[in-house]
């Protein structure tokens, strides 16, 4: 490995001979345009085989910035295609899909290395005669290259490759030290701003992980990382004094590590290379779009989501969080070797839960067989009333779905009505086993180094098993708040606990016409140690603060009102909500009533 002023670790470089890749523009040019671009498989292997061989290669600084300028657009047009592989798909990736993500994260970093090179050089020349403006843009440009690799390994919850983040700090340091990161360049490919400086570029990359991306939903990340492009100049980038002069975040400029809390950051870390992030003019920013705005990302559906580049209200307040307050660990981790059993979903949580418990506890004797066999219908586009009668939207709430299967599910086939109990139970009820890593009072680490079956987002439900006291096993219900995927270690999932414990129920409107037409409801207990109500889970459309639905619990109808929404995560939505006397108006708060408070809390002691 050739050594750098950078210390970058570049590749040794060989003159060209008659048999390498010719860079000429004249060349170059016939080449991209003869591209078979109708094969994306074969595109990309052209593109990336010609930036590793030219990666190999001697040119000079200016032949190789042009060369790499004329990639830009074939890479542009490679990776947006290739994005459809594992962006919006089911987790974890399968081995096609993995590879591709893998493909366009080592097109970027050959993109990354080729400016390097150039700055490479650039900086041997003699320095009376150097480009400083093309040096800005080199500079520009790796980072920007890099930033990209970044993006792709976030979107496939991938880890980073080794040394990234080394080399995005001793970029940004050098050009810092030379008076190269304050001068503005022109990006035709962003989306916003097309124009930035350096150290916009910088800021962007270390706002983007102080998102937490692992705790991003599908195609979260993206759309934060486009849309700081407008936001880097609220935020303020400055040196360490050694006095408590703003800002919460901070980075070592001559570490290998991304941006963390200031406290954890100065230790080690000396005022010349300490750098400080100072968030508050963009936390303002952010709460004045939140009253300022409309939110427009009223679908909970992810592959409708995606779509747009507005950023939901939802997502802004967990940036205000994420990027102004650093949330403290409540409960310490400590490390545990641990088989689980968890199932995946509001449907097949429901299915274990009940199947777990006597039927007849929830639904009379001639209404014990399960009348969740057909899954809910209702449309989140469409949809105003809960009583309204959409097509399934079940399928829809996992990307890539076949529209096959959704319209069998519309308008299931006149079959045996046993098998199709039998059939229904078999598609609900998977369970697989994992490990916990490691556990908290507040949820837990899970990995399995097995391809998982289910289909994995952040966002979703889960129902946990695990070994009991007494009456043996029961299932919590929980969230996944983040996951990676590392090819030696497995899959990692970060779960918080929503409860131990679960009743399987059913709700219906309180004004729909079929008296049989529930949907499967997960109900939460109150936990009074740690002031936590009683709460539902449900499906996350079309149910709203204020509606009047009639929950099925231990064979008898309850009027109810949901109260407060608690969370809506795109899988679920999780309400508090009051019993009502049906005697009263609509939307009365239930007064004391004996008998039916006695029966709804008895069915804690079944589950």
């Amino acid at each position: 490995m050739a050594q750098t002023q950078l210390n970058l670790g570049l590749p040794e470089r060989v003159k060209p001979d008659r048999n390498s890749f010719d860079i000429r523009p004249k060349k170059l040019e016939r080449w991209i345009n003869d591209l078979p671009r109708a094969n994306l498989g074969e595109t990309a292997r052209l593109v990336f085989k010609a930036l590793k061989d030219t990666n190999q290669l001697a040119f000079s600084c200016s032949d190789r910035f042009q060369f790499l300028e004329a990639m830009r657009e074939p890479v542009a047009y490679i990776t947006g295609t290739m994005k459809k592989y594992y962006v919006g798909v089911n987790f974890p990736l399968a081995e096609k899909n993995y590879k591709v993500a893998v493909a366009v994260r080592e097109i970027y970093s050959a993109m990354a290395t080729g400016y390097k090179i150039a700055i490479d050089d650039q900086l041997k020349g003699a320095a009376l005669f150097r480009d400083g403006k093309l040096q800005r843009k080199l500079f520009h440009r790796a980072l920007t290259m890099l930033g990209n690799m970044l993006l792709a390994s976030y979107r496939a919850y991938e880890p980073l490759p080794p040394n990234t983040w080394l080399s995005i700090h001793l970029l940004y340091g050098y050009a810092e030290n030379k008076k190269l990161h304050t001068h503005d360049v022109h990006d035709e490919y962003r989306k916003f701003a097309k124009t930035s400086t350096l150290q916009d570029q910088y800021l962007r990359l270390l706002l983007t992980h102080l998102a937490s991306p692992y705790r991003l939903r599908q195609g979260e990340v993206g759309k934060i990382y486009h849309t700081l492009e407008r936001w880097t100049k609220f935020v303020e980038l400055k040196p360490k004094t050694g006095e408590q002069d703003g800002g919460i975040f901070a980075v070592n400029l001559a570490s290998n590590e991304p941006p963390r809390s200031l406290v954890i950051t100065s230790q080690g870390c000396s005022n010349e290379l300490c750098r400080l992030i100072d968030t508050e003019q963009l936390a303002v920013n952010i709460r004045n779009e939140i009253q300022n705005s409309t939110d427009m990302s009223t679908t909970t559906l992810p592959g409708i989501d995606m779509q747009r580049e507005e950023l939901s209200h939802d997502l802004l307040r967990r940036l205000l969080i994420a990027w102004g307050i650093i949330p403290k660990r409540v409960f310490p981790r400590n490390d545990k070797q641990e088989e689980v059993q968890i199932t995946l979903g509001l449907s097949s949580s429901h299915k274990v839960i009940s199947d777990g418990d006597d039927q007849d506890h929830y639904f009379s004797q001639s209404q014990s067989k399960d009348r969740f066999i057909h899954t809910a219908k209702f449309d989140a586009g469409t949809v105003k009333n809960v009583n309204d009668k959409q097509p399934d939207v079940w399928a829809r709430i996992y990307p890539g779905a076949a529209p096959e299967k959704l319209q069998a599910e519309i308008e299931p086939p006149a079959v045996d009505e046993t098998k199709l109990n039998q059939d229904i139970a078999q598609r609900y009820k998977h369970i697989e086993t994992w490990s916990i890593r490691n556990e908290s009072a507040g949820g837990y680490c899970l990995l399995t180094e097995q391809h998982p079956a289910s289909n994995l987002q952040v966002g979703e439900l889960i129902g946990i098993q695990r070994a009991g006291e007494g009456d043996g096993w029961k299932w919590g219900i929980a969230v996944v708040r983040w996951m990676k995927h590392d090819k030696r270690e497995g899959l990692s999932l970060g779960v918080e606990m929503l409860n131990p414990v679960a009743a399987a129920i059913g709700i219906r409107s309180a004004f729909s016409e079929d008296q049989n037409d529930y949907r499967r409801t997960l109900m939460l207990p109150e936990i009074t140690a740690i002031r936590q109500p009683k709460t539902l889970i449900t499906p996350p459309v079309p149910y709203r603060v204020g509606n009047q639905l009639v929950m099925r619990c231990l064979g008898k109808d309850i009027p109810i009102l949901l109260t407060k929404l608690l969370q809506n995560t795109g899988f679920f939505a999780q309400f508090e909500f009051d019993i009502v006397n049906s005697h009263e108006q609509p939307g009365t708060p239930k007064k004391s009533q004996a008998t039916k408070t006695d029966d709804f809390d008895n069915v804690w002691s079944l589950i």
